[in-house]
C-alpha cells in the first residue's frame, strides 16, 4: 500500500520499505516515538529488519518529513482500509463511528473541544474514527475545527462508500453525539442503516409491557427487562396543526431496556427490522469495543502523542461560532438565572402576603418596590443583551486559529493502526490454544515481541528461533502459534527468504537429587 501511494523515497540506504518496516517494528515494540530509539541498540534492532543497524532518530524524522510532504495521508488511510475490507467483507457489515479528542497543551491557538475524561473544554484536535464490526480500526478523518459527529458523519460515510461500493447496505453505530433526526433521514436515503441511542426526552413505556429475558454476557448470566416497539416517530419535520398531525423526520424502531438500578431506562433507535430484540441491544452495547480501542491505543501505542511541533493554518472557508456572540450568550444566561431567582422571590412574597397587613396589590408593590426595581433592571438587561446578540453574526472566519499538522500524524497513525490490526489477528489465533487468551492474550504477545531470538539463514529460508518464555505452557502456546504462522508461507520483506518461526526446544528435565548433591 505504501508503494502504491508514495512510490519511492528515491535512492537511499533507508528507502521506503526499510522506513515502513522500521516504523512498524517500533510500534509493535511499544517504542512510542522516534526519540525512543535512543534507548535501544541500533545494531540489535537493525538485525531484526535485515539491516546492519537501525536508522537514527534524525534519519527517521527526515523520512517521516518526506512522506508527510507528499500530502497523501488521507489516501494512505483509504487504501489501507480498502485492503482490510477486501480481506474480509463482513468487517463492514457494522461500522462503529466516534470522535476521539487529542488534548493539546502547547502555545498555538487551537479550537476547543470537550474532553470527556476531564469534563471541560480545552484546546484539542478531533479525529473521527471508523471501526469495523469487531471493534478494529479501519480509518480516521481529521476535522479542521473539532466538528461534532453530526457534521462529520456525512463526510465519513462518503469515505466508506469509496471502498464498500454503492450497493452494499451498511449499519452505522454511533452514540448520542450524532443524534439528529434530520441527519437520520438523509443517511437512510443514502442507503445506510442506523443504530444509536435515543437522546432527550424518553418515550414513555408502561412497566407492565416489558418482557423479562435471560442474557449471557461477559460478566455471566443476567436478567434483562426489555421492550420492543416497531414504529416510533423521531423528530418533528412539520408541527401539528388543527387540521393536520405532526410529520416526523423519520420513523424508527425503538428497543428499550431497564438499567441495572431498576429505575433508569436505555432506549435504542434503529432502522434494522430483521434483528431480534437482543441482537439490537448487543450490537449497540458493543460500542464499548471502540472505547476500549481508544484507551488501549493511548496507553500502549501513544495515540495522543505529538508527532511534530508547530501548527498550520486553516483553509480560507473555515469558520467557527462567533466568540463575541458566545460570550454575550453566556452572560445572558447568567442574567436570566438571576432574574429567575428574583421573580421566584417576588412570587413567594405574594404567596405569603398577609391580607391584614397589605389588602391591595398596590400596597404589595410598594412593600416590594426594591425587589420589583431589581426585576425590571434585570429584564431590561436581558432585552438589551438579546438585541446585541441578534445584531452579531452567528459564525465568523477562523483566521485567528490554527490546527496541528496532519500529514505526519496520518502516516504514524496508519502504521500504529496496522500494528494493532496485526496484534489483534495474532490475538484471535491464541483462542483455543491459550486458556487465558481473553484476559492475558495481548500481554503474552507483547512479551513475545520483546523476547530475544536467534536468526539463521538456511538454504533460502530465514529461521527465527524465539527464546523460551517465562513459563513452559506459554512456550508451548507460542510453538503452536509459530507452526500456524509458518503455513502462511511468508517471505521476509524485500527478499526471497521464506520466514520460518519456531521456539527453543523444551528444557531437559533436571534431576534435583543430583543437582543438590542428594
Amino acid at each position: 500500500v505504501f508503494e502504491k501511494v508514495y512510490g519511492t523515497l528515491g535512492p537511499a540506504f533507508y528507502g521506503l520499505r526499510s522506513t515502513v518496516v522500521c516504523l512498524f517494528l517500533l510500534a509493535l515494540l511499544r517504542v512510542k516515538c522516534a526519540e525512543g530509539l535512543k534507548e535501544h541498540s541500533p545494531r540489535t534492532l537493525g538485525r531484526v529488519v535485515g539491516l546492519d543497524r537501525m536508522p537514527e532518530v534524525k534519519t527517521l524524522r527526515g523520512k517521516l518529513r518526506r512522506l508527510a510532504g507528499e500530502e497523501r495521508g488521507e489516501e494512505l488511510m483509504r487504501e489501507l482500509a480498502r485492503l482490510r475490507v477486501e480481506q474480509d467483507l463482513e468487517r463492514v457489515g457494522y461500522l462503529y463511528v466516534d470522535g476521539h479528542v487529542r488534548e493539546y497543551h502547547g502555545k498555538h491557538p487551537l479550537g476547543k473541544a470537550h474532553v470527556t475524561s476531564k469534563r471541560i473544554s480545552a484546546p484539542a484536535s478531533t479525529d473521527t474514527w471508523v471501526n469495523d464490526a469487531g471493534g478494529g480500526p479501519l480509518f480516521a478523518v481529521t476535522s479542521e475545527l473539532n466538528a461534532g459527529l453530526t457534521k462529520s458523519l456525512p463526510a465519513v460515510l462518503e469515505e466508506v462508500r469509496c471502498f464498500v461500493g454503492e450497493e452494499r447496505r451498511v449499519t452505522v453505530v454511533f452514540d448520542r453525539g450524532g443524534y439528529s433526526p434530520r441527519l437520520f433521514a438523509k443517511l437512510v436515503e443514502a442507503g445506510f442503516d442506523l443504530l444509536t441511542y435515543r437522546k432527550g426526552e424518553r418515550d414513555p413505556v408502561p412497566r407492565e409491557e416489558f418482557e423479562t429475558v435471560r442474557v449471557r454476557t461477559d460478566e455471566g448470566e443476567e436478567t434483562w427487562e426489555v421492550h420492543d416497539k416497531a414504529e416510533v416517530p423521531v423528530g418533528v419535520k412539520r408541527p401539528a396543526t388543527k387540521t393536520r398531525a405532526a410529520v416526523p423526520w423519520i420513523v424508527m424502531r425503538q428497543v428499550s431496556r431497564v438499567k441495572k438500578d431498576g429505575v433508569g431506562l436505555t432506549q435504542v433507535l434503529t432502522t434494522r427490522r430483521d434483528l431480534d430484540t437482543l441482537g439490537v441491544l448487543d450490537r449497540m452495547f458493543a460500542r464499548w469495543k471502540q472505547e476500549n480501542y481508544f484507551k488501549y491505543m493511548r496507553q500502549e501505542f501513544a495515540l495522543d502523542a505529538l508527532c511534530e511541533y508547530g501548527a498550520e493554518g486553516l483553509s480560507e472557508e473555515s469558520d467557527r461560532p462567533n466568540p463575541t456572540r458566545r460570550k454575550l450568550e453566556k452572560h445572558r444566561e447568567k442574567v436570566k438565572a438571576r432574574l429567575a431567582k428574583k421573580l421566584a422571590k417576588l412570587g413567594k412574597e405574594m404567596e405569603e402576603n398577609e391580607e391584614g397587613r397589605r389588602r391591595t396589590v398596590r400596597g404589595l408593590k410598594i412593600a416590594n418596590a426594591k425587589l420589583r426595581q431589581e426585576v425590571g433592571d434585570l429584564t431590561a438587561e436581558v432585552e438589551s443583551l438579546t438585541a446585541r446578540i441578534r445584531a452579531l453574526p452567528a459564525r465568523v472566519k477562523a483566521d485567528d486559529l490554527s490546527r496541528l499538522p496532519r500529514q505526519r500524524r496520518l502516516v504514524v497513525d496508519s502504521l500504529k493502526m496496522v500494528a494493532y490490526q496485526v496484534e489483534t489477528d495474532l490475538h484471535r489465533m491464541l483462542f483455543g490454544r491459550y486458556a487465558r487468551a481473553a484476559d492475558e492474550g495481548r500481554t503474552l504477545l507483547n512479551s513475545v515481541f520483546q523476547s530475544a531470538a536467534r536468526l539463521e539463514l538456511r538454504e533460502g529460508e530465514l529461521h527465527v528461533t524465539v527464546e523460551r518464555l517465562s513459563q513452559e505452557h506459554k512456550t508451548n502456546v507460542l510453538r503452536e502459534l509459530c507452526a500456524e504462522l509458518n503455513k502462511l508461507d511468508v517471505k521476509f520483506p524485500g527478499s526471497e527468504l521464506r520466514l520460518v518461526l519456531n521456539t527453543e526446544p523444551p528444557e531437559e528435565p533436571r534431576n534435583r537429587a543430583t543437582e543438590f548433591g542428594g
